[in-house]
């Protein structure tokens, strides 16, 4: 009798408080292995917004005569959500995309700059950076690097904290990332999935995916901040293997209501993302994708938070 009554007082425990003894236990055997590097969160909201896998823009830019960059479908598209919604936003691109690509827009991608951002993805479509040498990371973006100042005139265009394709980095690839010249690298934008990112363990990426927060690694010196939504999520052919919050709506303005307004997630940072060829053929932007960015811009116009980056955004940190 006694047993039952037990096993029902144990059955009678919500699974939150049971989730929240968990990442507790989680978050004490952290500090105690982590040896100065700190968890934290952004005390104030922003949402930042990106694309990845950057290429068919840059290539219809290149082999058009286009007169100016809004003239280009993809870019037509982010100067009117500028416009209208004031948005700030990350293009992360291969580095190969920029080898010949034309200084034509060097004054547009200047006046830019305080907007709209280019960061690093991965030196190819087909190559990631897991198993690159310190050596061989430091040059890889070092010329990418060359590159966007040659076509921008300026490196305050460049995204300092990049998401890196499939959330593939070695430590010393990081590193040599960070060694290079004028890039001012300050960390990477880590998996909205259970997978491991980077170079960073197992415990560190269980903390970061199921309690809401960010690292920043002593060691090396680089911030890691958690991607929260990617709008592939809401087509209704995703499949991926790995696990993620899996959306409660099917549209994207009612799951970002959900999640930062009605559950209220621990950290204010709503960090977006999309791919450029899930959104845009090469040709035309598809509609049914832009009414998901135009979600997005609603929620942030009708909740007053602003748009930014997060590298922007460290000096309103929290340390858990």
């Amino acid at each position: 009798m006694r047993q039952k009554r037990l096993k029902n007082r144990l059955a009678a425990v919500p699974l939150m408080a049971v989730a929240a003894i968990y990442l507790f236990a989680l978050a004490c055997i952290f500090k105690i292995e982590t040896n100065g590097s700190f968890a934290f969160t952004f005390a104030e909201n922003f949402i930042h917004l990106s694309f990845d896998d950057v290429e068919k823009s840059f290539k219809n830019l290149n082999n058009n005569n286009f007169a100016s960059l809004s003239e280009e479908p993809f870019f037509a598209m982010l100067f009117e959500l500028h416009k209208t919604y004031e948005i700030k936003v990350s293009l992360y691109i291969y580095g190969d995309a920029l080898d010949d690509f034309t200084d034509k827009y060097q004054s547009e991608f200047f006046e830019a700059r305080d907007w709209l951002k280019i960061g690093y993805h991965a030196p190819s479509s087909d190559k990631n950076l897991k198993n690159y040498s310190r050596s061989d990371a430091k040059a890889e973006y070092q010329k990418f690097i060359d590159n966007v100042m040659r076509i921008a005139g300026t490196l305050e265009i460049v995204d300092n904290m990049p998401r890196l394709q499939s959330f593939q980095g070695s430590e010393q690839a990081l590193l040599g990332m960070k060694d290079s010249s004028g890039g001012g690298l300050k960390g990477f934008l880590s998996s909205d999935d259970s997978r491991n990112s980077y170079y960073l363990s197992r415990l560190t990426n269980s903390l970061i995916f199921s309690s809401d927060k960010n690292f920043y690694d002593k060691q090396t010196e680089l911030y890691f901040v958690k991607t929260d939504i990617r709008l592939d999520w809401f087509n209704s052919e995703f499949k991926i293997e790995y696990d993620y919050q899996k959306p409660q709506y099917s549209d994207v303005y009612s799951e970002l209501n959900y999640r930062f307004c009605e559950k209220t997630e621990i950290d204010k940072a709503i960090i977006v993302f999309a791919h450029e060829w899930d959104i845009y053929d090469g040709i035309n932007v598809k509609p049914e994708k832009l009414s998901q960015i135009k979600e997005v811009c609603r929620f942030a116009t009708e909740n007053d938070i602003k748009f930014s980056f997060p590298e922007k955004m460290l000096n309103k940190k929290a340390i858990n």
